[in-house]
């Protein structure tokens, strides 16, 4: 395709995993040729990582930030009343969703979102009710943008959550998994099968959806510590709101040996993990990051309340859809359950096949060559202009959010 003009949107000021993929993305695709600009705060994450090759747009909370018609504008999706408020767009940008979150376009009533987002059977009520008009709009910025090839999901989960909360039919949905760039330099170092001791490793943000799973995942390798035959260590490397909860949780363990870390930089990430880590245990993009240097990986899945005993494990290389993380249901629970224990038992027997099996899931799925070339035919032959969304009445905040925020402002409270 000819020269493309790309402006990655995503002001956030911490680290996160679209920033990462926009980052990696806008890399890749500068060397190929094409123009490729960060929208991002000037002490914005992004902003501060990118690569020479990649221009910064800097993102204001005041002041206007154009869009040139010629450009491309991707973004997170989210709901369009919500796209950052600076952003002064030509009617004949175009613009491209990709869907990160399972809950990226499900309207919310604000202070109900973790409520919402838990318990479907509420949300759907809600959505039905409070939220109709929302509900509505989103259908039909859904069926706009697909019908225009506009957006797309990174997995199976994203596109599943969106049709049951919203209950909406996604014709031919289009599936394109994250992208992570590949590493020549590092790999895991091996694991030598005659020591008693497996080092095991998460990475991520310590936060509503994450906290109960990594609670489970606490008291499971305590109990499996107890045996004695081998001595599991578990760094936690992540910040969050709920990372006090789980140092808590942790002094109520016995056997497992715990240490947490508050952030590594991603430029030294891959030398720790493969020297220090035998086993990743992540969910999101940081699964990807043991992957792609050979980590067995063991892909953990979303909740919001507590998980009971049975949760089964499962690695990253044996699932399917492109999931990076999954909705905790009954599907994910077998009586008598020794998922972890077998896991770890067979990584030890055979932690070369387990390595093979994780990096050759990862080229395959999520290499940035894998998955470049897709994304470049895929918004070379997408066409929804921002004037469609404006035409379609979609951008409005509407009464809800607009009495929210005026609330929010006036008192500070919510």
């Amino acid at each position: 395709p000819s020269k493309m003009k790309l402006f990655f949107c995503f002001p956030y000021k911490e680290v996160g995993g679209v920033s990462l993929v926009f980052l990696r993305l806008s890399e890749a695709l500068a060397k190929e040729g094409h123009d490729c600009f960060l929208v991002d705060y000037i002490d914005g994450y992004m902003s501060l990582h990118k690569s020479k090759d990649v221009q910064l747009l800097e993102y204001r909370d005041h002041v206007p930030v154009k869009i040139p018609e010629d450009g491309i504008l991707i973004f997170q999706s989210m709901t369009p009343w919500s796209i950052f408020p600076s952003l002064e767009i030509d009617p004949l940008t175009k613009v491209f969703f990709w869907n990160f979150h399972p809950f990226n376009l499900v309207p919310t009533l604000p202070g109900l979102r973790k409520t919402m987002q838990s318990n479907i059977h509420f949300g759907k009520i809600i959505l039905a009710t409070f939220l109709r008009s929302y509900r509505t709009k989103i259908i039909k910025l859904i069926s706009h943008l697909n019908s225009k090839k506009a957006l797309i999901f990174m997995d199976n989960t994203n596109i599943e959550t969106t049709k049951n909360f919203l209950n909406v039919d996604i014709k031919s949905p289009i599936l394109l998994p994250v992208p992570l760039l590949n590493i020549c330099e590092s790999c895991f170092s091996g694991y030598d099968k005659d020591s008693k001791i497996i080092k095991l490793t998460w990475i991520g943000r310590i936060v509503d959806f994450k906290y109960f799973i990594l609670k489970r995942v606490l008291f499971d390798l305590d109990t499996l510590s107890n045996n004695n035959e081998v001595l599991l260590e578990l760094t936690i490397i992540g910040n969050g709101d709920f990372k006090n909860k789980l140092i808590n949780d942790s002094k109520q363990l016995f056997n497992l040996k715990i240490k947490f870390v508050d952030y590594i930089d991603p430029s030294n990430l891959a030398n720790f993990l493969g020297t220090e880590t035998d086993i990743l245990l992540a969910m999101g993009t940081s699964a990807l990051e043991g992957a792609r240097i050979g980590i067995a990986t063991i892909l953990l899945d979303l909740s919001y309340k507590e998980v009971p005993f049975g949760y089964s494990y499962k690695w990253l290389s044996d699932r399917d859809g492109y999931t990076l993380g999954d909705f905790i249901d009954e599907r994910h629970f077998f009586n008598e359950n020794s998922s972890l224990e077998n896991k770890i038992y067979g990584f030890m027997e055979e932690p070369e096949r387990e390595s093979r099996r994780a990096k050759a899931y990862y080229d395959k799925n999520h290499s940035i060559e894998s998955v470049l070339n897709n994304f470049i035919f895929l918004i070379s032959n997408s066409d929804c202009k921002w004037r469609d969304l404006v035409d379609l009445n979609l951008t409005e905040r509407g009464y809800i959010y607009s009495l929210f925020n005026w609330v929010r402002g006036k008192c500070n409270l919510l």
